[in-house]
């Protein structure tokens, strides 16, 4: 059995404090000791992995950065890819490795984003893969366009998926979060669940759904050495894995993800979820005061700097100051957090 930890992204909706010399598993977002990747690495220790058999899987311009944080643990390897192609080929290139080790092709290997916050995780470690590639469902809270949403059939704990969409836009996934919002107990099989991103599978059952979808890649990634994948990254797909394999694998299965709690850390509303225990609570960390009145809900309020900050008739901001940046926004908006990223990479790179 062995675990996948991927570390490669830069979490720039993070923005001020996720920046390219302080990616978003480098973060502590929580005020907790401990950064999202030493969380992690805990989380999938805890659950039953043997240590040598952990692998991270990260980006080859933040290799310096991780090392010193995974070192401690004396896990298994780092694989760093050569330049950032998204999920499907990090994977590609560290189930290859795995290849090289002489992994069983029915072994277990479960794929574990080290940007997500989960509570009292009890995933079903004894799941057979070696035909199937599994992913965890969640049911929807909102309309939530950055996931992936998971049609399946109806059955026990493990399903087969229906349908596999990633990101729909706002107008499905509005209709999506209808059918559980009017009709919870309805027929299963027409409402849709998040997708954990989380996944699971074997080197069998991964090349029987890549062979079937891109032949050719099939064959790169069957003939190939690790060395001469890693010199042939560039030609890989740019796609996360959700779009090239969970869109349109045949064997894709779902299970319910076994979790007091789930948060994908992607956003400024994710953080305040997570931290936040009652409806429209203000929540403050780091330095200074928050000083709120009536008619401020929702808040999010983080700073490096003792300044005290006031908010008055206010709802659902973010307020981030680091160093430098303040940032202003409305965290329930992840497309306007995404338009200043955008003019950020575009006029002003030095900030990012």
């Amino acid at each position: 059995m062995k675990a996948l930890l991927l570390a490669g992204g830069k979490g720039t909706r993070l923005w001020p404090i996720s920046k390219a010399n302080t990616p978003k598993q480098t973060l502590s977002p929580f005020g907790e000791d401990k950064n999202l990747l030493q969380i992690t690495i805990e989380r999938t220790l805890n659950i039953g992995f043997n240590p040598k058999d952990i692998y991270l899987v990260t980006a080859k311009n933040q290799e310096n950065l991780m090392h010193p944080l995974w070192k401690p643990y004396q896990l298994g390897p780092v694989i760093a890819e050569p330049v950032a192609k998204n999920t499907a080929a990090a994977i590609l290139l560290a189930t290859k490795k795995l290849m090289e080790e002489g992994t069983d092709p029915g072994e277990a290997i479960y794929v574990f984003p080290t940007d997500h916050y989960i509570m009292d995780f009890e995933p079903n470690l004894l799941v057979d893969l070696h035909d199937i590639i599994l992913c965890f469902r969640i049911v929807p809270t909102r309309a939530e366009t950055g996931y992936g949403y998971i049609q399946a059939h109806t059955g026990g704990d493990i399903r087969k998926v229906r349908s596999f969409t990633e990101k729909p836009d706002g107008a499905l996934a509005t209709e999506w979060l209808q059918s559980w919002l009017e009709n919870p107990e309805g027929i299963q099989e027409e409402k849709y669940f998040w997708n954990a991103g989380i996944y699971a599978f074997s080197l069998h059952s991964l090349g029987s759904a890549l062979k079937k979808i891109d032949y050719d890649l099939y064959q790169t990634w069957m003939t190939l050495s690790y060395d001469e994948l890693v010199n042939s990254y560039e030609k890989l797909p740019t796609l996360p894995i959700d779009k090239l394999i969970a869109e349109q694998a045949y064997n894709l299965h779902c299970t319910p993800l076994k979790a007091s709690t789930w948060r994908d850390i992607g956003s400024w509303q994710s953080i305040y979820e997570a931290l936040s225990e009652n409806p429209g609570e203000n929540i403050h960390l780091g330095k200074g005061l928050l000083i709120t009145t009536e008619g401020t809900s929702s808040c999010f309020v983080s700073s490096d700097k003792e300044y005290n900050i006031a908010c008055a008739g206010v709802e659902d901001l973010a307020i981030v100051i680091d160093g430098n940046n303040i940032l202003i926004t409305n965290k329930k908006d992840p497309e306007a957090m995404q338009h200043l990223i955008n003019k950020l990479n575009t006029q002003y790179r030095n900030l990012i």
